[in-house]
């Protein structure tokens, strides 16, 4: 598992993009500004068994409105798996919580407390980043 690591912060509405962004934060081959996201908002979360995981927000979003995407590539492929997004307040985008394609990994962006254990019953946290925990039954 990889686990996303930068310099040095910068403002930003997430720990996680408050870093200056790195090529490594660019996802391969996929056109950003297509799937309506800031393509300097995308950041590398994580690689868990081969697929690898970034956040980014979509642009051209009302006033006052935020919403951040995790987008999904499977077992170190250049084509784009799916993308899943969960809208808030521009001071409010924790709290989202994505589940990978396969359904095997629950990621959770904020206090992973607030995620609700029926959800995901017998998983254990897998730190991600600073913001961002992972949850694998």
């Amino acid at each position: 598992m990889g686990l996303a690591t930068s310099d040095a912060p910068t403002d930003g509405d997430l720990p996680e993009l408050g870093f200056a962004q790195t090529d490594e934060d660019l996802p391969p081959g996929v056109d950003l500004e297509e799937l309506g996201l800031e393509p300097e908002s995308t950041r590398l979360i994580a690689t868990i068994e081969g697929a690898t995981f970034y956040l980014g927000l979509q642009g051209n979003q009302a006033p006052g409105i935020r919403t951040l995407c995790l987008l999904e590539f499977p077992d170190g492929s250049e084509e784009l798996d799916s993308v899943s997004c969960a809208g808030g307040s521009d001071d409010r985008l924790e709290g989202a919580v994505f589940v990978s394609h396969d359904q095997s990994t629950v990621f959770v962006v904020g206090d992973s407390a607030a995620v609700n254990s029926p959800l995901i019953p017998d998983a254990d946290p897998i730190p991600i980043s600073e913001s961002v925990t992972a949850f694998r039954p």
